[in-house]
């Protein structure tokens, strides 16, 4: 019985003192945060939370939000400097709201296809939550507190900000098709 305790606590101990492996995503994070910073002695996490996650059906009804308001938005404005006689605005705001229109419709495109395909409830990116402590080789330490991050399902971080909607801004690039939408005609 003792020599069984004395092989429990010490397997115990040598279990305490490995290393442990960074997950998929704090090595992501850690990579993301070197290319600011430079080469890093260590970054420690303090926090790092899943907050949600956003399906390409999320996103595109998003998107489409979106450029719902911005096409209101455009034809007010274009009606608005009619009615001032300033002509070469009013056009650039139609130009913009037809922009907006073809852009929809696209959009409705893209989203017929991924239904087709039984993609539009596929997972699009995560969003995490992160406080950690870096320390550059030969600098001093950076204490970052609440930062969030996109981060695809492949350990991909397409965002980086301070605000939980700010890393949601890239998030089209992930839809197949969506930015040759915005491509000269």
């Amino acid at each position: 019985m003792k020599k069984l305790i004395i092989a429990l606590m010490a397997l115990l101990a040598i279990c305490s003192c490995t290393k442990k492996e960074p997950s998929p995503v704090e090595a992501a994070i850690k990579d993301k945060v070197s290319a600011q910073l430079g080469e890093l002695q260590y970054l420690e996490f303090s926090e790092l939370t899943l907050v949600d996650s956003c399906t390409f059906a999320d996103e595109i009804a998003r998107r489409r939000k979106t450029l719902e308001l911005r096409y209101n938005q455009n034809v007010k404005l274009a009606k608005e400097y009619n009615s001032q006689y300033k002509a070469n605005n009013a056009q650039a705001k139609w130009q913009a709201a037809v922009k907006d229109l073809k852009v929809l419709d696209g959009l409705s495109g893209i989203e017929e296809r991924l239904a087709a395909h039984d993609s539009l409830g596929k997972t699009e990116l995560y969003r995490y939550k992160f406080s950690a402590r870096a320390k550059p080789v030969g600098g001093s330490s950076t204490e970052i507190k609440d930062m969030y991050i996109a981060i695809t399902p492949s350990f991909e971080i397409i965002g980086m900000d301070y605000k939980k909607d700010g890393v949601l801004k890239a998030g089209g690039s992930l839809i197949p098709g969506y930015q040759a939408l915005f491509e000269n005609d």
